[in-house]
């Protein structure tokens, strides 16, 4: 199946156990110097945990291994499937009810539910590979689930250190695979189609609660926001009357988030967080423009902007300090603002329902976010110098420095939250 200079007679096509486990993720080119490991240790592993490593290697494999099985078309070796997806699950209270709540037993987008096949139904491993070789999308999802990005060859030298040999096998496209429930979805505006939002190291500091809309249906317009088939099962279960309206729901994501090099793509973070709502907030059915969701989705785009009004602050606080990167200054105090919105904002969804005042709810957040901000502002002023207070010429000559740009954020964010109604 590989090229003969690359077959396991070879020796070519290895991957180490401390490669393939992920507490490790160690290459022969760089160590990891805070292992749970060390030296020789490394490389040793037990049968039961091998396994549970195995698995999920096929479904969070980098791209720094080069052996692939011969195929007519070229093709890079691909990241596992679930390394590709920033996914959503409800989280029960206990293990039971996280299984039932996550278990989707039909698949809304179709017809006629597939067959499953998993992996294992088919006649040999080298009738999965010419299937493969096809990188069709599986209609069923015991197929997908059960997907390889690898063949792997396992030999023994005693029975705890195991000889891997690995070689990589086309993947199918992720696009429109809205089989996967939990899958969550961004518009690519310039295909045209829906490709799975994929969590980066940029993004990590991004909590849950910002991206609302995209874990949650805020408006009936399905060609630039695709909801997650598993939310949309807890609708229909909401609307059976097999959720109770004051049930708490959380959704929550876990992801481990790779390095961003395209020639490595080794795991670099971890990222893990929820968000609680009522039954009956999470799937209003009043009237579109009081629906929470859509009011949610409206004071999540408020505050953001009051972030980046934030933002702005910052950098001009920066610039009057003559610092030489104004943007990270500006970047690093605003992932600090935003760290301190993210368990108050978390409790401001969890408490509210259906038979809240709508407006009367988001004008508590209101006064909140401004209390917060005034914090943040705060605490730069207490640093502030005397060049802060002189301060400099803006680009058109006016005089900037820590009373004008104040004077200026305080301005935008009253424009922002629309204090001028209450």
């Amino acid at each position: 199946m590989v090229p003969a200079n690359k077959r396991v007679a070879k020796g070519k096509g290895q991957v180490a156990v401390k490669q393939l486990n992920r507490r490790i993720s160690e290459s022969g080119h760089t160590p990891s110097t805070f292992a749970p490991k060390t030296g020789e240790f490394k490389n040793e592993i037990d049968l039961d945990e091998f396994v549970r490593w195995i698995i999920m290697y096929q479904n969070y494999t980098g791209v720094t291994d080069k052996t692939k099985v011969e195929n007519e078309e070229k093709f890079s070796n691909p990241a596992g499937w679930v390394y590709r997806l920033n996914p959503v699950y409800v989280q029960g209270k206990t293990l039971f009810e996280t299984l039932m709540l996550n278990l989707v037993l039909v698949n809304q987008d179709q017809e006629n539910p597939a067959i499953q096949r998993p992996v294992w139904e088919f006649e040999s491993v080298l009738d999965y590979v010419a299937y493969r070789k096809r990188q069709a999308l599986p209609d069923d999802l015991a197929g997908l689930y059960t997907a390889w990005s690898r063949i792997l060859h396992i030999e023994w030298a005693d029975k705890r250190h195991p000889i891997i040999f690995s070689a990589g096998i086309p993947m199918f496209s992720a696009e429109g695979a809205r089989l996967e429930p939990m899958t969550t979805w961004r518009f690519d505006k310039k295909e045209s189609l829906f490709r799975p939002a994929v969590k980066s190291l940029r993004s990590l500091s991004v909590a849950m609660w910002r991206n609302f809309g995209q874990y949650v249906k805020t408006n009936q317009d399905e060609t630039t926001r695709q909801e997650p088939g598993l939310v949309g099962w807890l609708r229909k279960l909401k609307e059976d009357g097999l959720i109770p309206d004051n049930q708490i729901l959380t959704l929550a994501s876990v992801a481990l988030v790779s390095d961003g090099n395209a020639t490595s793509q080794s795991p670099a973070a971890e990222f893990a967080d929820d968000l609680q709502l009522q039954a009956n907030t999470l799937f209003d059915d009043s009237e579109m423009a009081e629906r929470w969701p859509v009011r949610i989705e409206d004071t999540v785009t408020m505050t953001q902007k009051v972030g980046q009004d934030f933002y702005h602050f910052a950098a001009d606080i920066g610039e009057i300090r003559n610092l030489v990167d104004t943007r990270s200054y500006a970047s690093r105090l605003s992932a600090k603002f935003y760290a301190s919105l993210n368990v108050p904002f978390k409790q401001w969804l969890a408490q509210l329902s259906g038979r809240d005042d709508r407006d009367e709810k988001i004008n508590e957040w209101k006064r909140q976010l401004q209390e917060l901000l005034r914090a943040a502002v705060q605490e730069i002023v207490r640093t502030s110098s005397s060049r802060d207070v002189i301060g400099i010429k803006d680009a058109k000559g006016r005089p900037m420095n820590i009373f004008t740009v104040r004077s200026r954020l305080s301005y935008q964010v009253r424009q922002d939250l629309d204090l001028k109604k209450e």
